[in-house]
Parts: C-alpha cells; sequence; structure tokens
C-alpha cells in the first residue's frame, strides 16, 4: 500500500513539473509576440546592429593590439575540453545488456577463447604423440627389467631403501629407549645408595633388575636391527649391479634393434635408388631430390632419428653420386644426338626445299631444265646418292625429270 502511494507521490510531482514547463514556455512566446514590429523597423534594428559590430570589432582589435605587449594566456573552456576528449556513444555509458550488440560482442569473445582452448589441446595432443612412443619405449624396458630382477630374485632398489628407511628409524627409537632405561637405572642405583629402609632396598633392587633386563632386550634388538639393516644394504648394492647389467643387457639389445632397422633402411633405400634411377633417366637434379625424399620417408616409416638418419644418408651418397654421374653422361649423349639429328634434319630441309623452289621455277622454263638436266647427269656421274635424292626431288614437282 505505501509503494503504491509513493508510486501515485511521483507521478503527481512529475505532472505538476511538466504543466509548470508548458506555462513557462507559453509565455516566452506570449512575450515574442507582443514584441513584433513591422519589417521596416526590423531593417533599421539589423542595420543598427551592424553598426554596433563593427565599433566592438574595432574595440576589438585595439584591445588586442595593447594585449599583444603582454603574454597571451590561453583559456581552456568547456566547449574545448569536450572537443578534445573521445567521442563516446550515449550507449557506452549504459549498463552491459542495455549496449549495442552486447550478445554479437559476447560470442566473439566466447569464439577466440574456444579457438584458444583447441589450439592448446591440439598442441598438448602432438606433444602427447611426439612422446607417447619414447614413453612406451621405457615401460617396455621397466617391465623388462623387472621380469629379470624376479628371475634372479632380486628386488627393487625402492623396496630396499623403504626398509633401511624403517629400519633407521627403528633404531633411533630404541636408541632413544635405551638412553632413557640408561638413565633410570642410574638413578635407581643413586636411589639404593641413599635409602636405609631393608624393604624399599628390595623393592628398587627388583624394579632395578627388571630394567637391566628390559636395556639388555632393547640393546640385543639394537643389534639385530643393524645386522639385518646391513643386510639389506648389500642387497640394495646388488640391486643396482643387476640393475645396471641388466640396463647394459638391454642397451645392447636396443642397439642391435637399432642396427638391424638401419640395415633394413639401407636395403629399402638401394631398392628404391634402383626404381628412381630409371624413373628420373636423364635428370640428375630430379634424382636426387626423390633419393632424399624416399630416404626422409623411411626413416620416418622405421622411426629412426633424424642423427642416424643423417648417417644413413652419408652412406648410400656414394651409390647417389656415382648413379647421378650416370644419368649426367646420359643425357649429354641424347643431348648430342639431338643437336646431330636436328643440324641432319635442318640439312635435309634446307635441300629438300631448295629443290623445290628450283622446281617451281623451272615450271615453265624449259632452257633452264635442259641445262640442269646436264648438271644432274655430271652429279649423278660424280655421286649416284645424290644424283637418286636429287632426281626424286625434281621428279616430285616435274614429271619430265
Amino acid at each position: 500500500m505505501k509503494v503504491l502511494l509513493l508510486v501515485l507521490l511521483a507521478m503527481f510531482i512529475s505532472f505538476s513539473y511538466a504543466e509548470e514547463s508548458e506555462a513557462e514556455l507559453e509565455n516566452e512566446y506570449g512575450i515574442e509576440s507582443n514584441n513584433s514590429v513591422d519589417e521596416n523597423d526590423n531593417e533599421e534594428e539589423v542595420i543598427e546592429a551592424e553598426d554596433d559590430g563593427e565599433d566592438e570589432y574595432d574595440l576589438e582589435e585595439e584591445d588586442n593590439e595593447d594585449d599583444d605587449d603582454g603574454e597571451y594566456e590561453l583559456e581552456d573552456d568547456d566547449d574545448d575540453k569536450r572537443r578534445r576528449r573521445r567521442h563516446r556513444h550515449f550507449w557506452h555509458y549504459r549498463n552491459w545488456w542495455l549496449r549495442r550488440h552486447w550478445l554479437r560482442n559476447w560470442k566473439r569473445q566466447m569464439r577466440r577463447w574456444r579457438r584458444q582452448q583447441e589450439v592448446k589441446r591440439r598442441r598438448v595432443q602432438r606433444l602427447r604423440e611426439m612422446h607417447r612412443r619414447r614413453f612406451a619405449r621405457k615401460q617396455r624396458a621397466r617391465a623388462l627389467r623387472r621380469a629379470m630382477m624376479k628371475k634372479l630374485h632380486v628386488k627393487r632398489a625402492s623396496s630396499y631403501k623403504k626398509r633401511i628407511i624403517a629400519a633407521e628409524k627403528r633404531i633411533a627409537n630404541q636408541k632413544q629407549m635405551f638412553k632413557i632405561l640408561k638413565n633410570k637405572i642410574i638413578q635407581l642405583i643413586y636411589k639404593l645408595r641413599q635409602t636405609q629402609d631393608p624393604k624399599q632396598k628390595v623393592q628398587l633392587t627388583a624394579e632395578l633388575k627388571t630394567v637391566i633386563n628390559k636395556s639388555k632386550e632393547v640393546r640385543k634388538a639394537i643389534v639385530s636391527r643393524a645386522v639385518k639393516q646391513n643386510i639389506i644394504l648389500r642387497k640394495l648394492d646388488n640391486a643396482k649391479k643387476v640393475k645396471a647389467a641388466i640396463k647394459k643387457i638391454y642397451k645392447e639389445k636396443i642397439a642391435i634393434a637399432n642396427e638391424k632397422r638401419i640395415i633394413k633402411a639401407m636395403n629399402i633405400i638401394d631398392s628404391k635408388i634402383n626404381v628412381l634411377k630409371h624413373d628420373h633417366r636423364y635428370n640428375a637434379k630430379k634424382f636426387q631430390r626423390a633419393v632424399a625424399k624416399e630416404i626422409k620417408r623411411t626413416c620416418k616409416h622405421l622411426r629412426i632419428t633424424k642423427k642416424v638418419c643423417k648417417k644413413i644418408a652419408d652412406k648410400m651418397r656414394s651409390k647417389v653420386k656415382y648413379e647421378s654421374k650416370k644419368i649426367v653422361k646420359r643425357y649429354n649423349k641424347k643431348q648430342a644426338n639431338l643437336k646431330k639429328n636436328l643440324e641432319k634434319r635442318i640439312e635435309g630441309k634446307m635441300v629438300k626445299q631448295t629443290v623445290k623452289g628450283m622446281a617451281k621455277k623451272f615450271e615453265r622454263n624449259y632452257h633452264v631444265m635442259d641445262k640442269y638436266r646436264r648438271v644432274l647427269d655430271v652429279t649423278c656421274r660424280m655421286d649416284p646418292k645424290s644424283c637418286n635424292f636429287f632426281r626424286r626431288s625434281f621428279g616430285d614437282m616435274v614429271p619430265m625429270f
């Protein structure tokens, strides 16, 4: 009820304020309408205002000339400050849910975050893929080592270390107990010497015996525990030696496996080279590039490291060089043959064209034909091959020959 009353009161105040503002506006416009005059009067007023403005301008110029003698100061007015400040739209000052395109901007931000998360996930996945094989290799080595240790009835060094730490703690506790019992024995002996009462003496003697027996037991336990600890230490040394030996064996196995892989890779690359030298018979550069690609591909397939792959490439270099030289020789030979054939073809073509031109020239000129027939007879006697060639060439165009 109270809330309703407050709302009504607020509405009443706002309406009354609006009415007052309307009344003020009407009064202003009423005054302006009363003040309206004829057009002539307006023109006179405008002229007077212009004269006043000119006078004011002259005065201002004089003032400026006077002010030039002193320092010139620039005053920062509010308009200038507002102009220099960066323009912000009216919705900038609203709450975020009232701003324009807030949903679009929020979605954009979400997309950006999602993309970043995806990039991170991919990177982690790539790293996992890269190191997965190495981790698996380590796990296999560990499993093999444990199996061999089981066969040799040797426990892991970590279990022995745990037992040694436990024994050290137990010995430290028992030593502390022995120290306490020793101090108690000294106190009881001192009391026995001091007391004169026979009953108390008997009681103290019995107590002293029990404490001495207890201290003997503790001492024996300390010694036995120390002996056991010594045995465990020896076992730990043996376990370490066994571990080192197994590691050595495993390393040798890995070395043998790597050597086998390298031999396999070299055989594969060798066969690939034999194929590629036929594919690229005349281009040594293409052949070398193809071989390099095949070496890389083979190394990747057989999981050979870059360092070892480089060694394989060095070993195969001599063969690649030899094949490249053969390809270059073949290419040079082919080029020489092509050049020779081309020259022959050009020469033959030129002769043919010349003969055909001559035949065309001789088509209706019988005197010239008779002259060249005689030349041809001489040529035939000198060189029968050329004679046949010329005779055939002339005969194509001129049946009279």
